[in-house]
């Protein structure tokens, strides 16, 4: 009787830990963001982007490679992730929220953004291969 009880506990816990899982990566998918040098000529692209709790590091982007990193959005929505961008030939520091929740939901868990001189591209994802939209770029921040 009492290895009964313990296998139906054991069974409820595996269960309720397997639907937390679920229900979790559900309502609270993985989130990516890639992050593309398109600087004419080709050039090296050094990104560093930190958010309130993480720093990622200073990473360099050498073309036609990108960089990608992955995270889980907050509860309430409140995710940013922010980037300092700088190249060869340019001594500015330039930075851009690159992951911005309440901006990105449009990016269906995958953005990929294009670093020009004049601020990132917004691109699309079709689920293999980002591809470039001119109409979705902005400014660096200042």
């Amino acid at each position: 009787m009492a290895q009964k009880v313990i296998k139906s506990v054991m069974l409820l816990v595996l269960l309720s830990q397997a639907i937390s899982l679920v229900f979790a990566n559900w309502f609270f998918p993985i989130q990516t963001v890639q992050i593309i040098s398109d600087l004419t000529p080709l050039t090296n692209l050094t990104v560093h982007c930190k958010s309130k709790n993480n720093d990622l590091g200073e990473h360099v982007i050498v073309p036609p490679d990108s960089y990608t990193f992955s995270f889980k959005n907050t509860m309430i929505g409140s995710t940013l992730f922010f980037c300092s961008f700088q190249w060869p030939g340019d001594n500015n520091l330039h930075w851009y929220n690159i992951y911005d929740a309440k901006r990105d939901g449009r990016c269906n868990n995958h953005c990929c953004w294009f670093v020009q001189t004049e601020g990132p591209c917004l691109g699309t994802d079709n689920g293999t291969h980002c591809f470039y939209r001119k109409d979705y770029c902005y400014p660096w921040n200042q």
